[in-house]
């Protein structure tokens, strides 16, 4: 194994290339490779949270907070929607139970700068999520919670969801499952029937740390 600043791919005559980021890089990537080497794209992805009807939502708020802070969600592992198993009180109570632990999480550990252009997706983010449902924030974060998903930018941004159990969350999962590239949940059994299946799953608390055997995205679109 070696470390490279710079790689040639044109000069890579044999084996696998793994591309990670826009879907504009995998293609730059692929018209520049060679016919006999497979060039694995792993796209934009997003971590989803699943917080089971079994849940205590303090804790469970407390260890998604966790995985909000880390990299201010710029990682492909980095949760932005929240899915709450049961009816929309209980979704509210949670997002204000995360908004309580991202608050204090910034008193440790204070959000680093933002680009122009994701203070610019933030701002449209929260307008939509004030609009459509409610929103607890502070200048470092903002939690949001609407019946219909729009996926937040990073900068420790989430959007909270209810479903009223497992079947339900699975048809809120849906539309995002393609993007969804890590799964947190406190229950292995809910995560299991309602995340997508080349997910990588963590406890919450742990989603930037899953197990590793093999690419961190398992999802591939091989040429």
């Amino acid at each position: 194994l070696s470390l490279a600043a710079e790689i040639d791919v044109e000069e890579i005559t044999e084996g696998e290339i793994h591309v990670y980021g826009r879907d504009e890089t995998i293609a730059a990537i692929r018209a520049r490779a060679r016919a006999d080497v497979i060039v694995r794209g792993h796209g934009a992805g997003m971590g989803v949270a699943l917080v089971s009807h079994r849940a205590t939502l303090d804790a469970a708020a407390r260890a998604l907070a966790d995985d909000v802070v880390a990299f201010d969600q710029r990682g492909c592992l980095s949760p932005r929607v929240a899915i709450v198993e049961g009816d929309v009180m209980r979704a509210r109570a949670f997002a204000e139970a995360l908004h309580l632990a991202l608050t204090d999480a910034e008193r440790r550990v204070p959000r680093g700068d933002l680009t122009d252009a994701e203070r610019a997706d933030a701002a449209r983010w929260i307008d939509a999520v004030t609009f459509a449902g409610d929103l607890h924030r502070t200048d470092e974060h903002a939690v949001g919670v609407a019946a219909s998903i729009a996926i937040p930018p990073p900068g420790r941004h989430v959007h909270v969801v209810a479903a009223l159990d497992a079947g339900a969350a699975v048809v809120t999962l849906a539309p995002l499952a393609r993007h969804v590239v890590a799964v947190g949940a406190d229950d292995v059994a809910f995560a299991a029937r309602v995340g997508p299946p080349h997910a990588r799953f963590s406890a919450l608390g742990a989603m930037q740390r899953p197990a590793l055997h093999g690419p961190v995205d398992l999802r591939s679109e091989g040429r």
